[in-house]
C-alpha cells in the first residue's frame, strides 16, 4: 500500500490531534481524495490503545482505488512525547501524562512497569519510525538516474525535519544514551541502517565525488550531520545564535556534507 509520512507543528493540543486522527468515520469530510470509508473492526489492544481496521476509497478524476488499513492509536505514548517537548521527563508526573492521554494512572501500570519502561517504548517506536523513513526516503528506485547532490539534499531535509519536530524526544534519547546499553544498541542499528542505505545510493555515483575514500566518507559525513543537528537543533540553547530557519539550515548542512564528499 502506498505510504506518505510527514510531521508538522500545529497550534492544537495532543488530545485534539489524537481525536482528529481517531475520528476515521469522518475522513471523507476533511481528508483530501478520500471519498468513502467503512470501519470493519475496532478492538482494544491494551489500556489506552485501540486498533482500527477500515476500508478507504481514494478517488481522483477517473482513478478510484480502495485500500484496507490497520491503524493503532496509542494515547499514552503520544501524550508522553508531547510532555517531552515541554520539559525533562523526570519533571513530569505520571498523573500529568495520563490526564493528557485520557486514561487513568492505574491503566498505565497495567501496561507499563514504570516510567523507564514507558521511555523504552517511546524509544522503540521512534527507532522503528526512523527505520521505515530510511527505507522510503533512500529507496534506490526513487533515485534512479538522480545525481548524488539531490540525494544528499533530500536526506538532509528529512533529517532536519526529524530533529526539529522530535526535539524533545531526541533530547531525552541523547541524554540517556551515554549510560543506557539497550538504547545504545538500538541507536547503533538505526545509524547502521541509514549509513548502509546512503552507501547503496552514493557509492555507485562515486564518479561525482573527489574524496579518495568515499566508502568511509559517507559514514563520517553522516556522523558530522548527526553531530551538527544534535548541537544546533536539540541543544541549540548553548550557542549564541541557534538557527531558527530550518530550510536554510538544511541547505547549509547539505552543502557541508557534499563539500566533504567532494560533490560539486
Amino acid at each position: 500500500m502506498p505510504q506518505f509520512t510527514t510531521r508538522r507543528r500545529v497550534r492544537h493540543s495532543a488530545a485534539d490531534m489524537f481525536d482528529l486522527v481517531a475520528d476515521v468515520e469522518r475522513y471523507p469530510e476533511f481528508v483530501p481524495l478520500c471519498k468513502a470509508l467503512k470501519v470493519r473492526e475496532r478492538s482494544p489492544s491494551g489500556e489506552g490503545t485501540e486498533t482500527i481496521v477500515a476500508d478507504m476509497t481514494v478517488s481522483f478524476k477517473l482513478v478510484r482505488e480502495s485500500f484496507r488499513s490497520r491503524v493503532t492509536l496509542d494515547r499514552i505514548l503520544d501524550a508522553a512525547e508531547q510532555v517531552l517537548d515541554e520539559k525533562a521527563f523526570g519533571e513530569a508526573t505520571l498523573a500529568e501524562i495520563m490526564e493528557r492521554a485520557g486514561v487513568t494512572v492505574g491503566a498505565f501500570y497495567r501496561r507499563f512497569l514504570d516510567k523507564d519502561a514507558l521511555l523504552h517504548h517511546l524509544d522503540e517506536r521512534f527507532f522503528a519510525e526512523l527505520h521505515r523513513r530510511a527505507d522510503v526516503v533512500l529507496d534506490p528506485e526513487r533515485w534512479s538516474g538522480a545525481p548524488a547532490r539531490e540525494i544528499v539534499a533530500e536526506f538532509i531535509a528529512q533529517a532536519v525535519d526529524v530533529y526539529y519536530t522530535r526535539r524533545g524526544l531526541l533530547r531525552s534519547l541523547f541524554l540517556r544514551a551515554r549510560t543506557d546499553l539497550v538504547l545504545q544498541q538500538s541507536a547503533m542499528k538505526v545509524n547502521e541502517h541509514f549509513i548502509d542505505k546512503l552507501r547503496t545510493l552514493l557509492l555507485p555515483r562515486r564518479a561525482e565525488m573527489t574524496h579518495t575514500n568515499p566508502h568511509r566518507a559517507v559514514e563520517l559525513g553522516f556522523m558530522m550531520v548527526v553531530g551538527a543537528l544534535r548541537e544546533l537543533v536539540v541543544f541549540g540553547e548553548i550557542w549564541p545564535a541557534p538557527p531558527t530557519d530550518m530550510p536554510a539550515l538544511a541547505a547549509e548542512i547539505s552543502r557541508m556534507y557534499c563539500g566533504y564528499l567532494g560533490i560539486s
